[in-house]
């Protein structure tokens, strides 16, 4: 009877034993889903958070990125410019090249042009009796100046003369390079003529002169007024003759008492404009216009 009692007794244990055991089993299996559910949470956060700092790399780095090239393309539109301001590449150059040269000339005071191109009407006035014959024209155009004149004007501006026995020589190309740079003609006619007091015969290519008597007009004049005017350069002359104490109009002949200073006679005698044409920023006597 006892025996029976123990092997029930053991069964029961058995029994106990294994559902402590299912239950173990149990237990432990929803602790590992449990623990295994944390551990993936946990680590799908940390996940995000990492992606989340890579992101925000990579914005900084682009942001950064961004900023240099901004940089740089100001850096190189200010280099552009101060080179194009200063004229780096002569850029300006070639721009004032293709202006068209109809535009007008910006005009400066009349001062200027007096002091700098005042040699042009200088040329002109040379001392022989010829050249009275000019001033006494309403209008005289460089054709209409007569060929001895024009060689007398000539001769008086070639800038180096030779002396042999008392006797000047220069040669026809001497007279011709004058000739071009007043008048801007390729073509002279040669022949003896007469300046002041001296005859200069021509022979053989060359000029020679020989001093006769003194032929002195006298002529003074005075660059009142000078001006651009259609790309030409235009000055206002007044012009007398002095004989003894007087002052004589070239253009009527009136007299008047000469003080000694032509300039106080712009309103009493004639008043000429000479007009010399810009051809290749050089000038060249174009015209002579009696103003009064």
């Amino acid at each position: 009877m006892a025996n029976k009692k123990d092997n029930k007794n053991s069964i029961d244990m058995a029994n106990i034993n294994k559902e402590l055991e299912s239950k173990k089993a149990e237990i432990l299996k929803e602790l590992d889903s449990k623990i295994e559910s944390k551990v993936d949470a946990v680590i799908n956060e940390k996940i995000k958070d990492y992606e989340k700092k890579i992101v925000r790399s990579k914005n900084y780095k682009i942001i950064k990125r961004d900023i240099v090239i901004i940089l740089l393309l100001g850096l190189i539109i200010y280099a552009g410019y101060y080179m194009y301001k200063n004229d780096y590449f002569g850029i300006n150059d070639k721009i004032d090249n293709t202006v068209d040269n109809s535009i007008d000339i910006v005009e400066l005071d009349s001062s200027y042009y007096i002091k700098n191109y005042h040699y042009l009407v200088d040329n002109i006035f040379i001392e022989d009796i010829e050249l009275l014959d000019i001033f006494k024209k309403d209008t005289t155009s460089s054709n209409d100046i007569s060929n001895s004149l024009k060689l007398k004007i000539s001769y008086f501006n070639i800038k180096n003369k030779q002396t042999d026995d008392g006797n000047i020589i220069f040669s026809k190309d001497d007279l011709l390079s004058s000739y071009k740079t007043i008048f801007n003609d390729e073509v002279i006619n040669n022949q003896t003529f007469t300046y002041n007091n001296t005859r200069f015969i021509y022979y053989n290519n060359m000029y020679i002169g020989y001093v006769m008597d003194n032929d002195n007009i006298n002529i003074k004049y005075d660059i009142y007024n000078s001006y651009v005017k259609e790309d030409n350069l235009v000055f206002e002359v007044v012009v007398g003759r002095v004989i003894d104490n007087n002052i004589i109009s070239v253009y009527d002949d009136s007299i008047l008492e000469y003080n000694g200073n032509i300039k106080d006679y712009v309103d009493r005698l004639s008043k000429y404009s000479f007009t010399f044409k810009n051809i290749q920023d050089k000038y060249y006597f174009n015209r002579l216009d009696r103003i009064s």
